[in-house]
């Protein structure tokens, strides 16, 4: 039995890490520097926040196999058989595509964030009916939505970042 594990799309990881790691550092300059308990406050929270989004990210994965998909997230997983989903449709919003999977139970969304999203794509299209997968999904097998407005958001936020850190340590 083949199984295919997808993740998070490295391209949007790295920024976020550096995102994290540099909030560390700038909490640890206001920390054992002049900062303000409000400073300390404020930019604990940031680095909470965007070590949790980094986490959480980093820990997702789909796996997909011959019976059917696991959709592991941050401390739980959930396995669907194919014959249990009900309809595969998709959703494209602001360059970015939402699998929507329907089952009896709920649903999931899984996003375009992971890596040979296509593949992925393709996989669910093979395995389900054809009166089960939406045509837009079907397309996305060949003409695949890259959004890379999460990894630019991501590489901005490091930039303003070091911005402040430099003028942190320059004291300007």
């Amino acid at each position: 039995m083949t199984q295919t594990r997808y993740r998070i799309k490295t391209s949007f990881l790295i920024p976020l890490g550096l995102d994290a790691l540099l909030l560390l550092v700038l909490l640890l300059l206001s920390v054992l520097g002049p900062g303000t308990f409000t400073e300390h406050v404020v930019l604990g929270v940031f680095f909470i926040l965007a070590l949790a989004v980094f986490a959480e990210s980093a820990s997702r994965n789909v796996t997909a196999d011959e019976d059917g998909i696991a959709i592991r997230k941050f401390f739980r997983e959930t396995r669907l058989l194919w014959p249990e989903i009900n309809y595969a449709g998709t959703l494209i919003m602001r360059g970015k595509a939402y699998i929507l999977l329907t089952t009896t139970k709920g649903y999931h969304v899984l996003s375009s964030a992971y890596g040979n999203y296509e593949k992925l794509v393709a996989g669910m299209v093979r395995h389900l009916d054809a009166e089960r997968v939406e045509e837009t999904l079907r397309a996305q097998v060949d003409q695949p939505v890259r959004g890379k407005s999460d990894a630019a958001a991501a590489w901005f936020a490091a930039v303003v970042i070091i911005g402040i850190l430099a003028l942190k340590v320059l004291k300007i």
